[in-house]
């Protein structure tokens, strides 16, 4: 059963980072200038469900196959795809994250 908690930490419940005890940086002085720009009309992208860039994150180009059928090869994000089959994929999939 092939693990995928290296490849798909957001996915697996598996992110190690953990946000620091102390500020990093100091803040400013003074408020910035507000507003900066004006309001777009309606919104340019949808939100996403998790994050793709950061100290942990899903790897986007990473694809693995299923194990009952390893003409399929899907990415991290189907492991959470389908709300009904999310404990099921992460006990297949992510095999140590059941063991928190």
């Amino acid at each position: 059963c092939p693990t995928q908690m290296g490849k798909c930490p957001v996915a697996c419940d598996n992110c190690t980072s953990a946000p620091t005890t102390s500020p990093i940086k100091a803040p400013t002085t003074s408020p910035t200038t507000s507003p900066t720009k004006a309001p777009t009309k309606s919104p340019t992208k949808p939100p996403t469900q998790s994050p793709s860039t950061g100290p942990c994150a899903d790897d986007l180009t990473h694809t693995f196959v299923l194990n009952y059928d390893n003409s399929i090869a899907v990415n991290c994000s189907w492991i959470t795809k389908n709300i009904k089959k999310v404990a099921t994929r992460k006990a297949t999939y992510c095999p140590t994250q059941m063991g928190k």
